[in-house]
C-alpha cells in the first residue's frame, strides 16, 4: 500500500529545495547583473577621467607661461602703487582744504 501522507510530504522537500535552488539562482544573477552595472559606471568615468587628463597634459603650463603671468601681476602691482601714491596725495589735498574752510568760518 502506498503511504501518501510520507509521499505528500517527500513531494513538499523536492518542491521547497527546488524553490531555495531557484531563489539563489534569481539572486546570483541579479547581483552579478548589479555589479556589471557597476563597472560599466565606474569604466565610464575613468574613460572621462582620462580623456581630462589627456587634455590637461597637452596643454601644459610651462616656466614661461609662469613668468608672463608674474610679469603681468608686477605690472598690476605698480599700477596699484601709484594709484595708493595718487590717493594719499588727494587725502592731504582734502584735509588741507577742510581745515582752510573751517578757519575760514571761524573769523566770519
Amino acid at each position: 500500500m502506498i503511504d501518501y501522507k510520507a509521499l505528500q510530504f517527500w513531494l513538499m522537500v523536492i518542491s521547497l529545495v527546488g524553490n531555495v535552488v531557484v531563489w539563489l539562482g534569481v539572486w546570483i544573477t541579479n547581483k552579478d547583473k548589479a555589479h556589471g552595472k557597476d563597472v560599466a559606471a565606474v569604466k565610464c568615468d575613468i574613460q572621462k577621467v582620462d580623456k581630462r587628463v589627456t587634455r590637461l597634459e597637452e596643454n601644459k603650463i610651462g616656466h614661461r607661461d609662469l613668468a608672463a603671468v608674474h610679469e603681468r601681476i608686477d605690472r598690476v602691482s605698480d599700477q596699484v602703487s601709484e594709484m595708493k601714491g595718487s590717493l594719499e596725495n588727494i587725502g592731504g589735498s582734502v584735509d588741507m582744504i577742510l581745515e582752510h574752510l573751517l578757519k575760514s568760518e571761524k573769523k566770519s
